[in-house]
């Protein structure tokens, strides 16, 4: 709990570590469509993870590294979007289709 809570207040450190996470996921998981990135499966048991059980895969770039602070869209009003760290690090591209609504 200690450890989710040192990363959710340094952001750096998190986007570093999900980074290192990309580069190294292939070697205790098995990638199942990189082109698609539909998710992957442990190659071996793990404790918390079974082996044939299906997760989601690290993304090179997180969305709120791959997208500008601040876009201008030339509307009267301004909005915010909250980005979850899932939604951040795994659900990329749905983070990308609330954008462009």
């Amino acid at each position: 709990k200690k450890l989710i809570f040192f990363f959710l207040r340094r952001r750096t450190i998190l986007d570093l570590v999900a980074k290192l996470g990309y580069v190294f996921q292939s070697c205790a998981f098995k990638i199942q469509n990189e082109n698609e990135n539909t998710g992957m499966k442990a190659r071996f048991s793990m404790p918390f993870v079974k082996k044939g059980r299906l997760l989601t895969s690290f993304n090179k770039k997180s969305f709120l590294n791959s997208n500008p602070k601040f876009i201008n869209n030339d509307g009267e009003k301004t909005i915010g979007f909250f980005v979850g760290c899932l939604a951040n690090y795994f659900y990329i591209d749905t983070a990308n289709a609330v954008l462009k609504i």
